[in-house]
């Protein structure tokens, strides 16, 4: 009996990191004191944990308990007496101060650290508190925590960091590289176009850029996050961290930094860089992530919140005329632009509702105009490039994404829908045909330059091309997908059809591609493709493959050629599947029963001389029984609409599961 209880496995080891330093989550060169205590002037405070003296570590722990306690109960009463003093002194900091370019080190450390009876002050002695208070056996029991923690700084947004935040000059000290290596970053960053965001603006973002070198601690925060997101992108992006790679584990001190700058720069109030440092803080998780953090789509609905409220969803030339320049009004609306688009992406992908809704904005569509021809002192903008390379991508899924989220919503109507049969008794809706013309006519006038090549007919182009393709392709694909979806289970032929072709398409684009992504392919330097929004779409495609395979095998067609397609896809699942949500290998059962099932059906109908009449009739009707039993609901979420659930967690599941006989994973 003793040998089945499990015996707490003690730490006899000594820590090499300081407190202090695994604290706040930094690197710690094992000095005594090291050097970032000192750099931070906490020299006293830098001490080892010892495997060895417990009994003299716990009275020392003791004694430093009793002093904080008194020390605390101090600062309340100080706190007390002296409140009406000390709200004034946090008050004096005003929005005209950070409008103005932003605290200083010494006005940051005012703001935070304004005196023994701040509030500040009480909260950091409570964190030494909780330390100091923690008990042996505790310590000896917990479980060591991994030495990586993926954490990329939307925690700190919401308050819940453990590490409490930075000074400026502390970010600043302990996150920003080299002025050589962060050239090397922002040089990257500019040269690849397909991550670049139209909205910062290349000679614009330079002179800032060398302004910044001249006094870094004077910098606006807010204009610092967007530093070091463009380094956070450029590094992980652009193959110097593979996804294909199980070895590397990407860091993410360039997101903490941004996190940090974010904060401190009140990103949360109507002000000068607010939206634009948020929206490139949350493309940069989009780039770099695996798989998103949840609470990304909480931080876009604030940002959304945010933009509205200071008029991007307005176009500045009808609701604003006069009050932005005529480079700030194109920009404005590159800003929004992006910022929508992110919006549908990051909710279907989380299942949740989009923040923005089409009737509520009338932002134009930006123009094809490069960086080049973009000054801020013009008076007019200049004419449009009819293919201008830099900008056409965005503005084509500008264009797509309206269409998208039309699709979105009518899928996820709350009114009860009603289908009528056509005269062919086929269920028939009139708002599925005008959404789905209306989105042929978009991807009609999409350059042929963005159309969708094999890869051995892309060996010449720019891989930043090759993928910006694929992006167009799969999202026109994918609205396809969403909006006859829920028509296949009711046995529409069109859908059915619409929908297997268009799944095809996008499991097809990534089995082309998949092994350009790794290290010394076409595409290493645009890793970016291979991270969560898009491995989501292919898991997307997938299953949807899966569904329209099953219906169209209960018509009696046998497409082996698709039934390999998937089992190419499954190996890439396969591969991925250690790395990747639960999600992905979920997708693996799927495919396997899919392949089961149709290659059954398969055999069974070439070897009807083994089964007897009445067993066929009775299997065709099970199978009719399983499809009709399936009713059309609103919460359908095929690829992330469900508000209460995950991607996968629909009724489209449930009916995959059923027919194939799958076990829960």
């Amino acid at each position: 009996m003793a040998s089945n209880q499990t015996r707490a496995i003690t730490r006899n080891r000594d820590r090499l990191v300081c407190t202090e330093c695994r604290r706040r989550k930094l690197k710690c060169d094992r000095s005594t004191p090291c050097s970032s205590c000192v750099r931070r002037g906490v020299s006293s405070s830098c001490e080892y944990h010892r495997s060895g003296g417990l009994l003299e570590d716990e009275r020392q722990r003791r004694v430093l308990a009793e002093e904080r306690l008194e020390h605390l109960e101090k600062l309340v009463h100080q706190l007390a007496t002296q409140r009406s003093e000390a709200t004034p002194a946090l008050s004096g900091q005003g929005l005209s101060t950070v409008l103005s370019g932003g605290p200083t080190d010494s006005a940051v450390d005012d703001l935070f650290y304004n005196g023994s009876t701040h509030w500040s002050a009480m909260l950091q002695d409570i964190q030494a508190l909780r330390s100091a208070m923690t008990c042996e056996v505790a310590q000896d029991t917990e479980v060591e925590p991994p030495e990586q923690i993926s954490d990329t700084g939307i925690s700190l947004l919401f308050g819940a960091a453990p590490s409490g935040l930075l000074t400026f000059s502390e970010v600043l000290a302990h996150y920003l590289p080299s002025r050589q290596e962060t050239d090397r970053l922002i040089a990257s960053y500019f040269r690849h176009k397909s991550t670049a965001a139209p909205f910062i603006h290349a000679a614009q973002f330079r002179r800032h850029y060398q302004a910044f070198w001249v006094s870094p601690s004077s910098a606006p925060p807010l204009w610092a996050s967007l530093l070091f997101s463009i380094c956070h992108i450029s590094s992980k992006s652009h193959g110097a961290s593979s996804p294909n790679n199980p070895d590397s584990s990407p860091s993410t001190h360039f997101s903490l930094a941004s996190a940090h700058c974010l904060a401190l720069g009140f990103y949360f109030r109507p002000q000068p860089l607010a939206v634009e440092a948020l929206l490139l803080f949350a493309q940069a998780q989009c780039l770099t992530c695996l798989e998103l953090p949840s609470d990304l789509g909480t931080l876009f609905g604030s940002l959304i919140r945010l933009a509205t409220q200071m008029g991007y969803h307005r176009d500045p030339d009808v609701h604003g005329p006069g009050k932005f320049t005529t480079f700030e009004a194109e920009m404005r609306r590159r800003t929004w632009s992006v910022a929508m688009q992110l919006d549908l992406l990051i909710s279907f992908h989380l299942g949740l509702p989009s923040s923005v809704q089409y009737p509520t904005w009338d932002t134009k569509t930006p123009r094809a105009i490069i960086d080049a021809d973009l000054r801020e002192s013009m008076t007019e903008l200049p004419p449009e490039r009819e293919y201008s390379t830099e900008t056409l991508f965005y503005i084509v899924k500008h264009r797509c994404m309206r269409v998208f989220e039309k699709i979105m919503r009518h899928v996820l109507a709350m009114e009860p829908q009603t289908f009528l049969n056509n005269e062919n008794g086929q269920p028939e809706d009139e708002e599925l045909n005008v959404l789905e013309q209306e989105m042929r006519e978009v991807y009609a006038a999409v350059p042929e330059y963005l159309r969708p090549r094999q890869m051995a007919d892309s060996v010449v182009d720019a891989p930043s091309t090759i993928v910006t393709r694929l992006c167009v392709s799969n999202l026109y694909n994918k609205c396809f997908c969403v909006l006859h979806r829920p028509y296949i289970v009711l046995g529409r032929a069109d859908s059915v059809s619409t929908c297997w072709s268009s799944s095809k398409a996008i499991v097809h684009n990534m089995v082309d591609v998949y092994k350009e992504f790794a290290p010394g392919g076409l595409l290493e330097t645009e890793m970016w493709f291979m991270c969560s929004l898009t491995w989501h779409d292919f898991l997307f495609g997938a299953t949807a493959l899966c569904l329209a395979l099953c219906k169209l095998k209960d018509g009696g067609e046998a497409p082996d050629a698709d039934v390999e397609l998937l089992q190419k896809a499954r190996a890439i699942f396969a591969e991925q599947a250690s790395r990747r949500a639960k999600d992905t290998m979920r997708v693996v059962a799927v495919i396997d029963a899919t392949v089961r099932y149709v290659w059954n059906r398969e055999v069974t109908a070439t070897q009807s001389s083994a089964i007897s009449a009445p067993d066929e009739e009775m299997a065709s009707e099970d199978a009719e029984t399983i499809l009709q039993s399936v009713q059309l609901d609103e919460t359908w979420a095929f690829g992330g609409f469900s508000v209460t659930a995950g991607p996968l967690e629909d009724p489209t599941w449930r009916y995959m599961e059923q027919l194939l006989d799958l076990e829960p994973q």
